[in-house]
C-alpha cells in the first residue's frame, strides 16, 4: 500500500477508554498492515496510564503534542505550530481527529502545510458532531475535511440532511 503510509490518530483526552480505545485499536491494526500509524492524546492532564497502554499495544505516542481540551493559549499555539511543522515536512499524510479540538488543529495545520496529499478526517462520535452548531461552525469545519466517519446510519442521514 503506497497511501496512506503515516496516519496520526488524535484524541484530546487523557483517558484510554471511549474514543481513545477505538483509535488505539485502529492504530494497532494499521501498524499490523505496515503503516506507520501513531497516536496523539492529551499529555497535559493526568490520565489512566495511557503511555503504558500504548506501549502494550505497540503504538507509538506523539508526545510532543499536548492536545489538552483544558484550553490554555500557550498549549494551543504550541500544538498548532508543531502539528503544522509535522504536516509541512510530510511526517504524516492523514490527520485523523476524534474531537472538535483535534479537528480544528488538524484543519489549521493542513492549511498551513499546503500539501495536496495531506488528508484530514473527522470521526463523529456523537450526533451533535454532525449538526450545524453556533454560527454553523461545525458544518464549516466538516465541509473542509476530506472525510467524516460516522458511527451510525442515523448520524449519516442527519449529516446529509444538514448539508442540504
Amino acid at each position: 500500500m503506497s497511501w496512506p503510509r503515516a496516519p496520526l490518530l488524535m484524541v484530546s483526552s487523557s483517558s484510554r477508554t471511549g474514543p481513545a480505545e477505538g483509535l488505539i485499536s485502529l492504530a494497532r491494526e494499521l501498524r499490523a498492515q505496515g503503516l506507520d500509524a501513531r497516536f496523539a492524546a492529551d499529555t497535559v492532564r493526568p490520565g489512566e496510564n495511557l503511555g503504558e497502554h500504548l506501549a502494550h499495544a505497540g503504538v507509538p505516542w506523539e508526545t510532543e503534542l499536548r492536545l489538552s481540551r483544558k484550553v490554555r493559549l500557550g498549549d494551543v499555539v504550541h500544538d498548532a505550530r508543531w502539528l503544522a511543522e509535522l504536516a509541512r515536512t510530510g511526517r504524516y499524510d492523514v490527520l485523523h481527529a476524534a474531537f472538535a479540538h483535534d479537528h480544528s488543529l488538524a484543519l489549521w495545520a493542513a492549511r498551513r502545510a499546503r500539501r495536496p496529499d495531506l488528508r484530514v478526517v473527522r470521526a463523529a462520535q456523537r450526533r451533535i458532531d454532525v449538526t450545524a452548531g453556533a454560527l454553523r461552525q461545525r458544518l464549516w469545519a466538516l465541509s473542509r475535511s476530506d472525510g467524516v466517519l460516522v458511527h451510525s446510519a442515523a448520524y449519516r442521514r442527519w449529516r446529509e440532511w444538514w448539508r442540504g
